[in-house]
């Protein structure tokens, strides 16, 4: 037979209902999976969030997502992939003109331009040159602190071709590069990618300095890719 409940048992689980996590909202279960970067889990990220905007269609969040899981997915895959890039882009502008205050939509927006551009070819890459530093550039005027957005400016500065060609510049690529650093000192990306450029600039000590520091990590083990690429690059400047 059914019992009233002890008061002690009716405040323990009162007490659990206060303290238990929200459910993970649908965009942010799609973002989850869409960041183990497994197409599969990619796959279904984008199926949650479309399901998602067939109820909220103008939920600018939700598309910025979509853009982002659009370039997670180009880039593992061998076919359809500049469709896929240029799906992607078409999701991030409209993420912009929905959420113009989100500096994540600007972001996206800008990373998939950047695919577009280098997956059309050369000409193509440098006519997404100044749309895209003015798109990473609107993402730190709202959020100063983004470290992604500079990190992708010091790519940018890197890769351009310098002036009168295009925006091109050696001292902007590191100093951007050692900004993304500052703000998240434990991005292993973000840390090689400074002592790259490092080399690009000609500081072979500095560069050095850094990729002793991020192979001494306690995280460097969780990323493979990038310990092999900083083992490599080291020897190359030690040998």
């Amino acid at each position: 037979m059914w019992r009233t409940p002890s008061l002690l048992l009716l405040a323990v689980f009162f007490v659990s209902i206060v303290l238990a996590p929200a459910a993970a909202s649908p965009l942010q279960t799609a973002d989850a999976l869409v960041e183990t970067e497994l197409v599969e889990n990619i796959e279904e990220g984008m199926a949650l969030l479309q399901e998602h905007l067939q109820t909220y269609p103008e939920d600018g969040h939700a598309l910025w997502r979509l853009a982002k899981a659009h370039l997670y997915l180009g880039d593992r895959m061998e076919d359809s992939i500049l469709e896929t890039y240029e799906r992607g882009l078409e999701y991030a502008e409209q993420a912009v003109e929905l959420v113009p205050d989100s500096p994540d939509a600007h972001y996206w927006q800008a990373s998939l331009m950047g695919r577009v551009g280098q997956t059309r070819g050369v000409l193509n890459s440098l006519a997404m040159v100044s749309p895209m530093r003015a798109a990473l550039e609107r993402a730190l005027e709202i959020d100063p602190d983004y470290a992604s957005a500079y990190y992708v400016l010091s790519l940018l500065y890197k890769e351009a071709p310098g002036w009168p060609i295009s925006i091109g510049s050696r001292r902007r690529s590191l100093e951007n590069a050692q900004t993304a650093v500052e703000l998240s000192p434990r991005d292993p990306e973000f840390r090689y990618n400074l002592a790259d450029i490092h080399v690009y600039n000609n500081n072979p000590r500095q560069a050095i300095q850094n990729l002793e520091y991020l192979l001494d990590t306690d995280y460097i083990h969780d990323y493979p890719d990038i310990k092999e690429s900083a083992q490599t690059l080291l020897a190359e400047l030690t040998e």
